[in-house]
């Protein structure tokens, strides 16, 4: 009589779980990258063992046991790690300079039955941002002046405090343009570098006689 054997499936544990977002917006991040940039030493041999595995090809691997992409939702999680403390560094590799990197620490912990205490880990990913106010003489608020990006179809729309939020901008040289119905068309040109925020404020003066 053919015996059975019976396998017991391999019961991973969530370690580190956590979601990206944006900075500015609040707003959840597909497809961004997170790594553990530093880990447990425990972690690092076992690591080294995996990477001869996989040979020249370990580097080129969109996910590993210590890289992941977020899903649809902006989650993602890290499973069996060993206790010790982790950085978590995420990027947006497919956005060129329109955002930074950002990074957290965590601590996992095993106790000694082997089970892992999930470390939490939202990360919010700082976009290359220009905001302000749009006001008229006076320092009343312009409410729906329309703010752009001269030479590109990034526009936005000031609130009823005047306020506009131009966020996940290219870095360099950047012309912003204003207009409002009633009012003188206002320019300005900063620079803006990856993962930062610009404050530009504007203006509008009324039509020219």
């Amino acid at each position: 009589m053919a015996k059975w054997m019976i396998v017991e499936p391999t019961r991973h544990q969530v370690a580190v779980a956590g979601q990206v977002s944006d900075k500015q917006t609040g707003l959840v991040i597909a497809g961004a990258r997170v790594e553990l940039s530093s880990s447990s030493s425990a972690f690092n041999e076992w690591l080294s063992e995996r990477k001869k595995q996989y040979g020249d090809e370990w580097e080129s691997m969109d996910e590993r046991v210590d890289r992941v992409r977020t899903a649809s939702d902006g989650h993602f999680h890290f499973v069996d790690l060993p206790d010790g403390q982790y950085t978590l560094t995420a990027s947006l590799l497919n956005m060129g300079s329109r955002y930074g990197t950002a990074q957290v620490s965590v601590t996992v912990s095993v106790n000694a039955s082997g089970d892992v205490t999930m470390a939490a880990a939202d990360i919010a990913l700082p976009s290359t941002t220009i905001k302000g106010k749009v006001k008229k003489q006076g320092d009343g608020a312009i409410t729906l002046a329309e703010v752009q990006v001269k030479g590109s179809g990034e526009h936005v729309f000031s609130n009823s405090k005047g306020e506009y939020l131009l966020t996940g901008l290219e870095k360099g040289e950047r012309t912003v343009l204003v207009s409002a119905q009633g009012y003188q068309t206002g320019s300005q040109t900063i620079q803006v570098s990856r993962g930062t925020v610009k404050t530009l404020d504007f203006v509008l003066l009324p039509p020219a006689p």
